[in-house]
């Protein structure tokens, strides 16, 4: 399982020990204008929607109880051994979450593509990956693993929910083929120049089990992927289009 979130759970409430420091005081409105302010704030935000995504039981009561007496350097109500304890119950709770909804997903991911290969068009890969042609292009050119591809697409999840997607006003997005998911890249491999397809995504071949807590993606969820695939691109000319890293600048006014 996801060790990611093992950590997280560890270092948010590193964070807020050292902000300890400088409690909030008085009724005054929260004040975000600095970098710092807006990044404590998020975060407060950024934990409290990971547990509550996560399904993790919560006295609301309590957890306040426990930062309030850290940023006003009260003695602690529980042991180093108790605190320990605590958070290796958080763990086990995330194990068990994460366990229970990768099966649930899978389950319903399995009999959605078993419903989905009756249609009419479906075609079906042994892998399970399925896919349906939504407008041929009557070309004959298809993409290798080595090739950069301009592609319009859309992600969605089996309700219809937008995982990722282009704009659709703006230029095709320039991609990797090695670079995306393993399901999509099997079909994407099929596709030719010009054309475009619905392809149904075994949550084992998507994201799978290993996701991040704040990702609207769960484990082993199914993804639908409607995409164009606008151009093929010779691997001389291909730019690597990796996910960029967030740029932080020294100073931002965000």
């Amino acid at each position: 399982m996801n060790r990611r979130i093992h950590l997280l759970t560890l270092a948010l409430p590193a964070l807020l020990l050292g902000c300890a420091a400088t409690p909030p005081t008085g009724n005054k409105a929260p004040v975000l204008s600095t970098d710092m302010q807006k990044s404590s704030y998020a975060q407060g935000v950024q934990y409290m929607q990971i547990l509550q995504q996560s399904e993790i039981p919560l006295d609301t009561g309590l957890f306040l109880l426990g930062i309030n007496d850290v940023l006003a350097k009260q003695p602690l109500r529980l042991n180093s051994e108790q605190l320990q304890r605590g958070k290796d119950w958080v763990y086990v709770q995330q194990m068990l979450y994460l366990d229970r909804t990768s099966k649930k997903n899978l389950a319903d991911g399995e009999a959605f593509l078993k419903q989905n290969k009756t249609k009419g068009g479906i075609v079906s890969l042994a892998s399970g990956v399925q896919y349906k042609v939504l407008a041929d292009s009557g070309k004959t050119l298809k993409p290798t693993l080595k090739d950069t591809v301009a592609l319009r697409y859309r992600i969605k999840k089996l309700n219809g929910e937008e995982v990722f997607a282009t704009d659709s006003t703006s230029k095709p997005e320039a991609i990797k083929v090695a670079n995306v998911l393993k399901g999509w890249q099997e079909a994407l491999l099929l596709m030719p120049e010009g054309s475009k397809w619905e392809i149904y995504v075994p949550g084992s071949l998507a994201y799978g089990e290993n996701v991040a807590p704040e990702s609207k993606v769960k484990p082993n969820e199914l993804m639908v992927i409607d995409v164009e695939l606008v151009a093929i691109n010779p691997p001389t000319s291909a730019a690597n289009n990796a996910s960029a890293k967030p740029i932080i600048k020294k100073t931002s006014s965000w």
